[in-house]
């Protein structure tokens, strides 16, 4: 289930993309799908989508993409506040309590999230965390690739596939 070892520091997510540019990936199931294990040391879209849902709940860390001492610091005590077990490490127990719901006419950080983590899929979306038209359209597109609900709302089971590992 979790492909990348223990100590591994480089974890960058590999996301398939429709060659020409076009909006969303390849057919993937969500079956299977597992959350990504961030910790220390991790970099990429991931790490940037967790960054901001960090923020979102309260706990101010910068949009870097690279999962520092500032950001475990976060991860902890987020951990503490939602009585996990506070390792500062990124996994199923506390993505299921990071995430939050974003739809049509919600903006903020999470929503910024949900954009990072579509743009991984190649829709382009303007990171600006506003919830309108375009996002919920891709939000649509990437349900249909990867036979999820096709509501564009983005809830637990689009997100464990945004962010999913295979």
């Amino acid at each position: 289930m979790f492909k990348y070892g223990i100590g591994s520091d480089n974890y960058d997510p590999f996301r398939p993309v429709k060659p020409g540019g076009g909006g969303g990936g390849g057919q993937l199931p969500s079956p299977g799908v597992s959350w990504p294990i961030l910790q220390s040391g991790s970099k990429g879209a991931d790490v940037r989508s967790a960054q901001q849902l960090l923020t979102a709940r309260g706990y101010t860390v910068e949009s870097d993409g690279i999962f520092g001492a500032k950001t475990r610091s976060a991860v902890i005590r987020f951990q503490k506040s939602r009585s996990l077990a506070a390792d500062g490490v990124i996994g199923p127990n506390t993505w299921s309590k990071l995430i939050s719901t974003v739809q049509y006419g919600k903006s903020g950080r999470a929503v910024k999230a949900a954009q990072t983590q579509l743009n991984v899929y190649g829709y382009g979306l303007t990171v600006d965390g506003g919830f309108g038209s375009k996002t919920k359209s891709a939000a649509i597109a990437f349900q249909k690739n990867h036979r999820l609900q096709v509501d564009g709302v983005i809830g637990p089971e689009t997100w464990r596939a945004l962010l999913g590992t295979r």
